[in-house]
């Protein structure tokens, strides 16, 4: 049931950041299986806001090492989180869209979540 929620939740955070940053679903569901094809703002954007309402990073693109552990590590070895923090936590870019992007793009490259 646990698992349930959570994915209902993501479900809704996503559908408010589509329709926040105007991105197509189609980009946002290829995004998600981890194509990082389409870079546009819109698609960087959606990154941010989706991390934002987690709480994983601030609007500014700062990211909170304690939720993204505490929340990643429910179904995951938390050892194993930590160490994909510590490799992308400096992961940055020109705007605090690109920055989530890309970290996004780290932790993806680094392990399947």
């Amino acid at each position: 049931m646990k698992a349930f929620v959570a994915i209902t939740i993501l479900g809704l955070v996503a559908a408010k950041c589509i329709a926040e940053t105007n991105v197509d679903p189609a980009i946002v569901r290829k995004l998600k299986a981890g194509d990082f094809s389409n870079e546009d703002e819109s698609t960087q954007c959606f990154t941010l806001c989706f991390f934002r309402e987690a709480g994983f990073m601030d609007a500014d693109g700062n990211q909170n090492e304690k939720v993204i552990i505490e929340k990643l590590s429910t179904d995951k070895d938390s050892a194993q989180v930590k160490a994909v923090y510590e490799k992308c936590k400096n992961e940055k870019g020109a705007t605090p869209c690109r920055t989530a992007f890309n970290t996004y793009k780290c932790y993806r490259k680094a392990v399947q979540f």
